[in-house]
């Protein structure tokens, strides 16, 4: 309808009465409004109104309106909108059958199917899987529909940001975090620029970023739920759907803090929302229950724990019959309680429940040692959950009731399903931080492996066989992120891939590795995504370039994916001498035991011993004190922990000793401990160092131990040596010239070139990135670096080496950890002359993580490194003794070590200005 006005006509309203004028006016905007509806076609009132109630969690009614749609459908693409927004619908009320059968019928018309909504459907379909606990079938699905989106070209945003919040969703269920937040950023991204942009759905999203955040356990996960509760707020939305699930998330946030009253208060807000939306009957009350009990387990109030999730687990239970990961993750609380309530047997009827609710086809609840296969697993970490709940549960038999040994080796059953299943779950994840939460949640599972393997050798004849057993899963237990990444490296070698391919691949990994680095300077919220962002974009592509790998070169996968179970204590001894000892040390924080394997050629043994309170306390004391120069308190540290550490351990004969230090132990020079008592008044030099009996090394695993030492190189006999000796302001830090590494690096190419063959100096502005980048340095017999290093214990990836920054060229000076993984050395020993580059981030199961663990990613088969700062003065005085011994040819094949312990000797006795071991005990050995 048009409305025209006549100007007589005008004229004569506007002399009339006012009153009149707006009468008239009023009508006339009511008959334009009208008459602008009537312009839009019915079915795209309908679908508005489908939308609104949608979004308003009105389910029931978005569902009528979509049934009266469907009726007055006028053509195919109608029909199937209308069907695809009943499925939607149903799923939001929990009828999963339904909305699956709803959805079927639609594929079933692929032919006719337009490729948005075929996708559409497909991210559909996958949360079905999901809510119904198939998590693997989820990623499946998506994986399928973002293929048909890649294949198709379609860039539509909307589409995207839909298709990356479920992805992320599905990697956040299962466990890989870092790629979920990477695709909820991007969903993020796409949805700002989608025609169906509203600020509600960018409220969905920060919620989701914080709920990935919450589980990295990062602390920025607040700034992303208070972002999304203020927009709920401004919009005036706290009694939605969506401001519940936020809530949730706020209160399992402040559980994380500690904070529990305050979260039981929000979960009382969250109950009372969802109770008024949803039916009784529905997984997100069943939720609320659980996540009300882990608040109330986590406050020790067991009796209440018990309640709510009883309760959770009857919904479920009606939702899902008894297969459902919710229902075994209930259990699995059940089991605890029971644990605290000290009614183990109850516990294993329980964990059997829930192993039973994971598992796809087993349902053995009579046997309290069956297990499923591992192909029949539904949710492998929570697998792992169960199965190590129900072995402390064979233990806590074993030690209340009469002793049956049964029970210790139904234990051992389970743990060792759990650490198949382990390998499998480092194999899935794809991300590095991710392999390193699983390190550190998985490393319980190994010392419990330790600890019941050490206690059937008390009580059995098979000594050697479960002492054998324990020291392998130590080992397993340590730096296995590592060596996987090193075996994936050369699994690309040994298949023959192509140098194009694997430049490719250099290329990426170089790009993922400066956003890596960038994302962890970021300062801001909006630089983290912005780097974020283009992680997402190369890892993307390096996903692509692994899966078109794996399957060109069937080789490289059955090499990478191959589970090396052959490991055992005889490939260390085998290259063992006589004379050597490879001592390896496991810590269980928990249980305040200490595990020691002393390992010789012809024998094994096994140390388990109790740790008093304050043991990390002594290794912190022996540090501190080498570092300020505080001898009693050093002295009578140094002999407590060699007590604790060595003393009757180690057989005679021994002249070289490998340790392998766990977590804190990693951080101090055990050549410095004093193997016997001494009064205050003695002098440095004339102290007992362990140094004076024995060469020692160090080593990550004994694993990684047998890999580097079998390690074929075909290195040229030339020495690099690299000194910036003066140094600008690089990233705020001012570092102190270090004048003595020219005299460091000239007399030790003067003696390489003596005694072995070329040397190679890079000094001043020749000591840069670029030249050690260059290709130069691969497969150089020795690289020295003569220079400061600075190690962030808090982000490794941002550990660095000073080195001369380029005016002229992207390199900035500073040789990141991250930059020296995709180097290629291959080289048989590099020194770093430089302040604390032996030390880093120590994690659970992984070790320290810093510039030491990338060298020998990047193929170094020993480091030289140093555990703090050491004057420039005393570092060129070792550096000299060192190489003036090893230079000497009948020195040089006896090993690295037995130089450095000659270096160190050579100072303790010959300077007295120099005996203290904090000039000397900082510089460690890392190889052989």
């Amino acid at each position: 309808m048009n409305i025209d006005f006549n100007k007589n006509i005008i004229s004569q309203i506007f002399s009339c009465r006012p009153f009149l004028v707006i009468w008239f006016i009023c009508i006339s905007a009511i008959q334009y409004v009208f008459a602008q509806k009537q312009t839009l076609p019915s079915h795209e009132i309908l679908l508005s109104k489908i939308e609104n109630t949608f979004s308003d969690a009105q389910y029931d009614s978005s569902i009528y309106l979509s049934q009266q749609f469907l009726i007055n459908s006028k053509n195919s693409t109608q029909y199937q909108l209308a069907k695809s927004w009943i499925a939607r619908n149903q799923i939001k009320l929990g009828q999963f059958s339904k909305a699956s059968q709803t959805i079927d019928s639609l594929l079933d018309l692929t032919q006719q199917l337009s490729q948005n909504l075929l996708i559409n459907l497909l991210i559909d379909k996958s949360e079905i899987f999901l809510q119904r606990g198939y998590g693997e079938n989820a990623a499946e699905i998506i994986l399928k529909a973002e293929k048909m989106q890649e294949k198709s070209g379609i860039q539509e945003t909307n589409l995207l940001a839909q298709l990356y919040t479920q992805k992320a969703i599905i990697y956040w269920n299962l466990g890989d975090f870092q790629p979920a937040l990477e695709y909820a950023f991007n969903a993020l991204a796409n949805y700002k620029k989608a025609s169906s942009y509203s600020a509600l759905g960018e409220a969905r999203l920060l919620n989701d970023i914080g709920l990935i955040l919450m589980a990295q356990n990062s602390t920025d996960a607040n700034t992303y739920f208070l972002k999304s509760k203020s927009i709920y707020t401004q919009l005036n939305k706290a009694n939605t759907i969506e401001y519940a699930n936020l809530l949730n998330n706020i209160a399992f946030y402040f559980k994380s803090q500690s904070m529990h009253k305050e979260a039981i208060s929000i979960m009382d807000t969250v109950l009372m929302i969802r109770l008024k939306i949803y039916p009784s009957v529905h997984t997100n009350i069943a939720f609320t229950y659980a996540s009300m009990a882990n608040i109330y387990f986590e406050m020790k109030a067991y009796s209440s724990a018990s309640e709510w999730i009883k309760k959770s687990l009857h919904l479920y239970q009606s939702l899902y019959s008894y297969k459902h990961p919710e229902i075994a993750s209930a259990y699995n609380l059940l089991a605890q309680i029971d644990l605290e309530f000290q009614n183990p047997r109850q516990s294993i009827r329980h964990i059997n429940q829930a192993i039973i609710a994971n598992s796809y086809q087993f349902n053995d609840s009579l046997h309290l040692d069956a297990n499923p296969n591992m192909g029949d697993i539904n949710q492998l970490e929570l697998m792992c959950s169960s199965l190590l709940l129900k072995a402390k549960s064979f233990e806590e038999v074993f030690n209340t009731e009469k002793p049956q040994l049964k029970y210790i080796k139904m234990a051992v059953a389970s743990l060792s399903l759990a650490d198949t299943v382990i390998w499998k779950l480092k194999n899935l994840r794809t991300n590095k931080n991710d392999k390193l939460r699983l390190s550190k949640w998985s490393s319980e599972i190994y010392l419990s492996l330790i600890r019941n393997h050490l206690l059937l050798s008390k009580f059995t004849k098979r000594h050697q066989y479960h002492h054998s057993k324990a020291f392998i899963y130590s080992e397993r237990n340590k730096a296995s992120i590592l060596m996987s990444a090193i075996a994936d490296a050369n699994s690309k070698q040994f298949a023959g891939i192509p140098d194009s391919l694997i430049q490719k691949e250099n290329f990426l990994k170089k790009e993922i590795s400066f956003y890596e680095k960038e994302l962890a300077k970021s300062k801001s919220s909006i630089e983290s995504e912005k780097n974020i962002k283009q992680i997402f974009n190369y890892n993307t592509q390096y996903q692509k370039y692994i899966t078109n790998l794996e399957l060109k070169y069937p080789s490289y996968f059955q090499l990478k994916y191959q589970r090396d179970d052959k490991f055992s204590e005889q490939d260390a001894q085998h290259l063992l001498s006589n004379d050597e000892a490879m001592i390896s040390y496991s810590i269980d924080d928990n249980n305040k035991v200490l595990y020691t394997f002393v390992l010789t050629k012809n024998k094994l043994r096994a140390f388990e011993q109790l740790l008093s309170f304050d043991f990390n306390r002594k290794i912190s004391a022996l540090r501190n004190s080498i570092v300020l120069h505080v001898k009693q308190v050093y002295q009578e540290n140094a002999q407590e922990l060699y007590k604790i550490l060595l003393k009757n351990k180690i057989p005679s004969k021994v002249k070289t000793l490998y340790f392998i230090p766990d977590g804190r132990l990693s951080t101090i020079p055990l050549e410095a401990l004093l193997t016997q008592s001494v009064s205050n008044s003695s002098g440095y030099s004339s102290l007992p160092y362990l140094l004076n009996n024995f060469n020692i090394a160090y080593h990550s695993s004994a694993i990684l131990f047998c890999q580097k030492a079998q390690q074929k190189l075909d290195y040229k006999n030339t020495i690099r040596l690299v000194a910036p000796i003066e140094f600008s302001k690089i990233d705020n830090v001012q570092p102190a010239d270090l004048p003595s590494t020219k005299e460091e690096v000239s007399e030790i190419a003067l003696l390489f070139e003596k005694n072995l063959g070329k040397a190679y100096r890079y000094e001043y502005k020749k000591a840069t990135e670029a030249i050690l980048k260059s290709g130069d340095f691969d497969y150089s017999r020795i690289i020295h670096l003569a220079t400061h290093g600075l190690v962030d214990e808090n982000k490794p990836e941002l550990s660095k080496i000073f080195l001369y920054p380029e005016a002229n060229n992207s390199d900035d000076g500073l040789l990141y950890s991250g930059e020296i993984y995709n180097l290629k050395l291959n080289c048989d020993l590099i020194t770093l002359s430089a302040c604390q580059t032996g030390l880093g981030k120590i994690t659970q199961g992984e070790g320290i993580i810093g510039l030491s663990r990338s060298l020998l990613y990047a193929g170094a088969k020993n480091i030289l490194v140093s555990l703090w700062s050491v004057s420039d003065q005393s570092t060129y005085m070792l550096m000299k003794n060192f190489y003036t011994d090893l230079y000497t040819k009948e020195n040089f094949q006896k090993g690295y070590s037995r130089s450095l312990r000659a270096a160190k000797l050579s100072i303790i006795k010959a300077d007295a200005k120099f005996c203290d071991p904090y000039y000397w005990a900082a510089f460690t050995l890392i190889g052989k």
